[in-house]
């Protein structure tokens, strides 16, 4: 007798092999079967009558053989157990089952049949699963479970000695093997309520039990008979939840979850191929879950992996719940370092996961990996990493749940993957005890399969460093500022101050100081960490201009200028980037940022940073730090600067500095300045509280440095008469200048009438030094008919002989309403006879009821000779008082 060799024919492509069981009444008797081929082309039904067996391999040794037509083949004792309990007494009974049906020595086989199994378990008659004998009450645990399945009260208890039996059940070598993933317990035709399952809250629950139960959760919802289609999770969120699984060959840790997945491994050279070894398998897998850009080594044999990538970190994790209805399910909060937050209200995070083979906790690290698609969490240890979510399965629903938001958190763009990362991802199961564990994971020394370089003294500081910055970034501990300051003291004594590494723990210190407000001491800290990085890297080192970056979101937060988030963000992108800043952000920062971010500006690269007649504009208007930033752009950048008049009109209105710019501009370039009108104008106006001699002082400069040019008197005079501050000390400043042109004109006066000023003052100042100028008759009239009699008096004592009382005059006059009768009286008093009284200027004066008899009468008889006035006029101006 032979051993049973396989046919050498290869197996078509939709076709298997089945086993046909013999049938035989006596227990002991050896087991007879036959194998044949089989075609999975659709039957009528879409089913099949085959059954198809799901059990553990156990031991890989073959104590038992089979026999097939005539030939025997070794097996394993648990299949040899499984079929004896099979065999029919009566009928042959056509089996599935994987170890017999494949040729297990022909890896081309193997790979093909692998891509078949969900449509062989799919469209099976059924699918058995043999879990072994019966033991540990295991017959009682399944007993609970139907009762639980089919019981519709919601207040099912099962109770502690029935749920250790379903604990110890759930416990047994098929839960834990990684095919059991692809198979529905055909038994189990409803939902079972986990939650009747145990008699009390079980946030306890072992970690290997709760992919378990998703596992179960899923087979239930399964339709029968159907082929499983792709799942919802991706591989690497299933590898997560089922890495700790067991399997014969390494290789079916991966393959036997591709049929469940979204995505595309195939394409990633996933399908299944046992010729591919385990390290390219398993490295594969890595770079399809994260990226390509990462660095790996691998093992032969070994279920872990050694990572290096660039990454950044988001957040960490702050605590974690687990859903007492969905046992399989774990809610973790998150706080990110960008908070999302509503109605200017802050909230924490909640992500509803899928149980995973390492348990999250508290403090867990959420980082985005250079590359990844998906978050990943990982736990720090002293100088290393290690893996715990691969990839994060994120939902896509928000609500707002207490001071949660259940959602993903929107994940920012991010740039600056700044930080290295050094990661172990290991499938190995690792002890319950956390101390324990921890002293296991503690450091990187404890892998003995990790390169002997990373073991030593220099890498291993390194490494440690890399972790501190990443805590430092996620702001998970008390007292970080401590922290960092022992860890900087620490290394410095070890390394020197000047170290790369140090250098990074003193930029997280800074920035620590950044959000902690303390503006100062992060300015302080930024700037010797730059000039060292100078030093060490150079100017434009992606460090350092990194470096320089923050320290410009502290210059400009600190100043608190009038960029929005979207603009400053630009701007810092660009200084990190090195590359030329836009005109139009060089005005924005002229314009609204302190004389320290221009500086910052100004050591980058020179041609990066163009001054402009824009540019400078915008720093001559800066009324904060403009005469600082324009001294700093002559100081720099003395060539690129030409003084037009669009800068110094800028200049000469700057509230608090124009006068010391104007100064400065007079010094630097004072052969460029030509004064105009509009900058004149512009001086003038600048009159505020903030200064409020600002605007003398600047036409006082100008007097001193161009008095030939300043021949926009009247325009000067006008604006100066109506505004609040300084306008009186502005006009005697003109008449201490330019005494002669100094003119009311009708301009003038109506400034002086709208004034917001003291127009009273500055009216009689006018009058008493340039009363005796010739003044036209319209500015007469507006002087008549708004104000004063004094002002009527001391003007018709200046002008004398000069100033006729014409008619236009006299009716402006009775047409004031509060001093109309007054100045009737100086008028007529003083000029009557050259007064021209005509019926319109007596009408006016009925009109205005400021008019009294005296008034009226004394009109009414230096009326001119010539004029008639209507009887009824007489009789109506004489019987109103």
């Amino acid at each position: 007798m032979s051993q049973y060799s396989y046919s050498t024919d290869p197996l078509d492509s939709d076709s298997i092999r089945l086993l046909g069981l013999m049938p035989d009444k006596d227990l002991t008797s050896p087991i007879h079967c036959r194998l044949h081929d089989y075609s999975l082309r659709e039957s009528d039904r879409g089913i099949h009558l085959y059954e198809a067996l799901s059990y553990v391999w156990g031991s890989s040794d073959k104590p038992k053989v089979v026999f097939i037509n005539e030939d025997y083949l070794p097996v394993t004792a648990n299949l040899y157990t499984a079929l004896l309990h099979l065999r029919d007494r009566t009928f042959e009974r056509n089996i599935w089952v994987d170890s017999i049906c494949i040729n297990q020595g022909d890896d081309t086989e193997k790979s093909h049949q692998i891509q078949l199994m969900a449509k062989i378990f799919g469209q099976a008659n059924r699918v058995i699963v043999y879990l072994g004998d019966a033991a540990d009450d295991s017959n009682q645990a399944l007993k609970s479970i139907r009762i639980a399945a089919k019981d519709d009260s919601p207040t099912l208890i099962i109770n502690e000695v029935n749920q250790a039996g379903i604990f110890e059940l759930l416990k047994r070598p098929w839960f834990q093997r990684i095919w059991a993933s692809q198979f529905a317990i055909d038994d189990i035709q409803e939902d079972i309520g986990f939650s009747k399952l145990f008699y009390k809250d079980r946030s306890d629950l072992p970690d290997f039990i709760r992919p378990v139960i998703y596992l179960i959760r899923g087979a239930i919802f399964r339709p029968k008979h159907a082929i499983q289609s792709p799942g919802e999770l991706s591989l690497g969120a299933l590898v997560d939840m089922y890495h700790t699984r067991k399997a014969t060959k390494l290789h079916d840790k991966v393959y036997a979850l591709l049929s469940m997945s979204s995505g595309s491994p195939n394409l990633a050279g996933l399908s299944p191929d046992y010729k591919v070894t385990w390290t390219t398998l398993l490295e594969r897998l890595v770079k399809f879950t994260i990226s390509q850009d990462i660095s790996i080594k691998t093992w032969e044999g070994k279920e872990m992996a050694l990572i290096g990538s660039k990454g950044h970190v988001l957040g960490h994790v702050l605590s974690i719940d687990i859903d007492s209805t969905r046992y399989e399910r774990q809610c973790v909060n998150i706080e990110f370092n960008n908070q999302p937050s509503i109605n200017n209200k802050t909230y924490h995070t909640r992500w509803i996961l899928q149980a995973s083979a390492k348990s999250i906790q508290q403090g867990d690290l959420v980082c985005l990996l250079k590359g990844a698609p998906k978050p990943t969490i990982i736990r720090a240890y002293k100088d290393h990493f290690v893996i715990i979510v691969i990839a994060v399965a994120l939902q896509d629903n928000m609500q707002r749940k207490g001071e949660c938001l259940e959602s993903i958190h929107p994940l920012p763009s991010i740039k600056n993957f700044s930080r290295d990362f050094l990661l172990i991802w290991n499938w190995e199961q690792s002890p319950e005890n956390l101390q324990c564990q921890a002293e296991y994971e503690g450091t990187i020394e404890r892998y003995t399969s990790v390169p002997e370089y990373l073991k030593t003294d220099t890498n291993r500081v390194a490494n440690s460093i890399d972790v501190v910055l990443a805590l430092a970034d996620a702001r998970n501990y008390e007292n970080e500022e401590d922290v960092l300051r022992g860890q900087i003291k620490h290394y410095e004594g070890m390394l020197g101050g000047e170290n790369l590494h140090v250098l990074a723990l003193k930029e997280s210190l800074a920035w620590i100081y950044y959000q902690q407000d303390d503006m100062v001491k992060a300015k302080d800290s930024f700037l010797q960490v730059i000039q060292a990085r100078n030093g060490l890297q150079g100017k434009y080192h992606q460090n350092t201009l990194s470096s320089v970056a923050k320290l410009g979101l502290i210059y400009m937060e600190g100043f608190d200028c009038d960029l929005n988030e979207r603009d400053m963000t630009r701007i810092l992108n660009r200084i990190e980037s090195n590359i030329q800043m836009s005109e139009e952000d060089m005005i924005r920062l002229g314009r609204s940022s302190n004389h320290e971010m221009m500086e910052l500006l100004l050591e980058q690269n020179q041609n990066n940073v163009k001054v402009t007649e824009e540019v400078v504009t915008a720093a001559a208007r800066n009324w904060i730090d403009g005469y600082q930033i324009l001294k700093l752009l002559f100081e720099k950048r003395d060539e690129e600067i030409t003084i037009t008049e669009k800068v110094l009109t800028a200049a000469v209105g700057n509230w608090d500095y124009g006068y010391q710019i104007l100064e400065l501009l007079f010094e630097k370039r004072g052969e460029q300045i030509k004064v105009t009108e509009e900058m004149v104008k512009t001086a003038t106006r600048n009159s505020a509280a903030i200064k409020p001699d600002n605007g003398y002082q600047i036409l006082k400069l100008l007097f001193e440095k161009r008095s030939e040019e300043m021949i926009f008197i009247e325009e000067i005079l006008e604006i100066a008469a109506e505004i609040y501050y300084y306008g009186k000390e502005i006009i005697m400043l003109l008449l201490e200048k330019q005494r002669e042109k100094v003119v009311i004109t009708e301009r003038v006066v109506r400034a002086i009438e709208g004034s917001y000023g003291d127009r009273r003052e500055i009216m009689m100042l006018l009058l008493e030094e340039r009363g005796e100028a010739t003044v036209p008759e319209k500015a007469v009239m507006l002087i008549a008919r708004h104000f004063q009699v004094e002002f009527m008096a001391l003007l018709l004592e200046k002008q004398r002989e000069k100033l006729i009382i014409t008619e236009e005059i006299m009716k402006a006059a009775v047409e004031n309403y509060y001093y109309g009768q007054e100045i009737i009286i100086v008028l007529l008093e003083k000029r009557g006879e050259e007064a021209v009284v005509t019926e319109e200027v007596v009408k006016a004066a009925i009109s205005n009821k400021g008019i009294e008899e005296q008034g009226m009468m004394l009109l009414l008889k230096h009326r001119a000779t010539n004029v008639i006035v209507p009887e009824e006029m007489v009789k109506t101006a004489t019987t109103d008082w």
